[in-house]
């Protein structure tokens, strides 16, 4: 690995970046630039300066979604990271889980709303947040510069009831823009379901659920697609083939690391990343790592504690300054039931016998029997797809159930997504932290 390092530096020593990531031949300066590696900062404690940074700081614009929000997104992504590093990747749309979750709060009252409104809409209302999803889904499907697709359905069992309340299925279709199916559940409706979701993620997420209980009272559904170009691509032949990238647990594997120099980066005093721009800027890919060995599970609990978000560190620490960056390829798949993660965020009630969803169905008091999310993402030199899908079933209540370029390379754990600059919300949140058996 170190003689790896050593030719990375050397490589980097006579480097002067050209002025972006497109097609431009990458050429060097005769000073070196700081590089930002796993082994330099091998203590966990340590607090060492990367360099003399610049000053400048990007002033901030305002976001018209609420810091409690960003916070909510921010806590969602924390509660589903596992307390030790497993084999899987982690890769959440805190989006697509509120989107759906705001089409069922729309039918609670109570304290089972009120729980919902203080545990995951960050204290935000449940008429300010119709607004927000209505707000920030229509501005995706209006995007001309990348490509959006936000889709909600909602499959009811005929066999347990006879349609929705005609105010809910005015308001859901209204605001949510949702499909509405009655039908008897059986056998052909996980067929059906999964197909739209297939359509919806275009093709990107084939399969949400394994089977639907002929005893379920109805799902809501939500999938969300993305795919967007690069503002200026990555160059090809400025991938570096079989880089090492460095494990949570202490292995390494060989990555493709993509390489350009950006006019910016991100600089706190735990953390260091960057922003990308897709066409149009409207939208930016972002990856943090820490300076020392934190893992981004504990990336995210001292974002918690500070006070801040991910959204507050991106937009308040941005240095105007080159930054010559390494970004690995890869292709991941991620799939997980969120009713522990609800759960302990103190979403309780809707779970339970007493959960009050009543403005769902005239006479029917259901509640909350399976939360399902899954999610995909694809990044290279031209751009990034990604896809999610959530699933929320209900049973009812009768069934129990410096000038020179610092150096940043993406080569150990780190935290990255698609942030959207009006809202200053992460649609989508991942982390990186292993790539053993990556394809």
């Amino acid at each position: 690995m170190r003689k790896k390092s050593l030719l990375l530096n050397a490589m980097l020593i006579s480097a002067l970046l050209a002025g972006s990531c497109g097609s431009k031949t990458i050429t060097r300066t005769s000073k070196e630039p700081t590089t930002i590696t796993s082994e330099q900062n091998t203590n966990r404690n340590a607090n060492k300066p990367i360099q003399n940074e610049p000053t400048k700081i990007r002033e901030v614009k305002n976001a018209f979604a609420p810091k409690s929000m960003a916070s909510s997104f921010d806590n969602l992504f924390l509660n589903t990271l596992p307390d030790k590093a497993s084999s899987d990747n982690v890769l959440i749309s805190p989006f697509s889980v509120i989107m759906d979750f705001g089409m069922l709060e729309n039918g609670a009252k109570g304290d089972t709303l009120d729980e919902l409104e203080k545990y995951l809409n960050g204290g935000m209302p449940l008429s300010e947040l119709n607004k927000l999803m209505e707000t920030m889904r229509t501005s995706m499907m209006n995007s001309k510069d990348v490509d959006w697709n936000v889709a909600n359905a909602i499959w009811l069992n005929k066999n347990q009831t006879s349609g929705l309340n005609k105010d809910y299925q005015k308001l859901v279709k209204d605001i949510y823009n949702s499909e509405v199916n009655l039908v008897p559940y059986s056998n052909e409706t996980v067929d059906e379901i999964n197909e739209w979701v297939n359509k919806e993620t275009s093709g990107m997420i084939p399969k949400l659920l394994n089977n639907v209980n002929p005893t379920d009272f109805m799902h809501l559904i939500n999938a969300i697609a993305f795919k967007g170009d690069w503002d200026e691509e990555f160059e090809k032949d400025n991938t570096e083939k079989d880089t090492i990238f460095n494990n949570l647990d202490g292995t390494t594997s060989k990555v493709d690391m993509m390489h350009c120099e950006l006019d910016s980066y991100i600089k706190t005093d735990d953390l260091l990343g960057f922003t990308k721009d897709f066409k149009g800027g409207k939208y930016k890919f972002f990856a943090l790592q820490a300076n020392d060995n934190l893992t981004p599970k504990e990336i995210m609990e001292k974002t918690k504690k500070d006070g801040t978000s991910i959204s507050d560190i991106i937009s308040q620490n941005t240095v105007d300054a080159p930054a010559y960056i390494g970004l690995p390829k890869f292709s991941i798949d991620y799939g997980i039931q969120l009713n522990g993660v609800l759960n302990n965020m103190g979403i309780c009630k809707s779970f339970g016998l007493d959960a009050n969803f009543s403005e769902l169905c005239d006479g029917k008091s259901p509640y909350i029997n399976q939360v399902i999310h899954k999610t995909h993402f694809e990044i290279s030199e031209t751009g990034v797809k990604a896809a999610a899908a959530t699933s929320i079933s209900l049973y009812e209540n009768v069934v129990i159930a410096d000038s020179t370029p610092i150096t940043i390379t993406m080569n150990k754990p780190f935290v990255y997504g698609i942030l959207d600059e009006e809202s200053k919300l992460p649609v989508f949140i991942g982390e990186m932290h292993t790539f053993a058996g990556q394809k």
